[in-house]
């Protein structure tokens, strides 16, 4: 997938289905920016330190947490939105989308 921010093209993944509860665990992060995951519940065992957008079903920016690095000794932590269809996982720093900010996603 192409996700278009700001004059920035990323390339994120498609998580539908089985690959949906994995994102970017244990992803190298070369050949990809981030995830989009189909869930509202992240928990980031084993991931870099991440930008994690939470969305609603029309890919609007509900909240941003950081995940840690999972060297971190609370990288057990789960981060989750309640009220998000899902989350888009992005390397740290890389993008900085606002709440109430609509993702365009080809």
């Amino acid at each position: 997938m192409i996700l278009k921010h700001r004059g920035k093209t990323l390339r994120v993944r498609d998580c539908k289905g089985v690959k949906s509860i994995f994102g970017l665990t244990l992803h190298p992060l070369i050949t990809l920016d981030g995830a989009l995951v189909y869930t509202n519940n992240i928990g980031t065992f084993l991931c870099r330190t991440l930008d994690l957008y939470f969305l609603d079903n029309n890919f609007v920016v509900l909240e941003k947490q950081t995940a840690r690095h999972f060297l971190h000794p609370r990288s057990w932590k789960g981060y989750r939105n309640k009220e998000a269809k899902y989350t888009l996982e992005v390397k740290k720093g890389l993008a900085d989308f606002k709440k109430g900010e609509k993702i365009s996603i080809k």
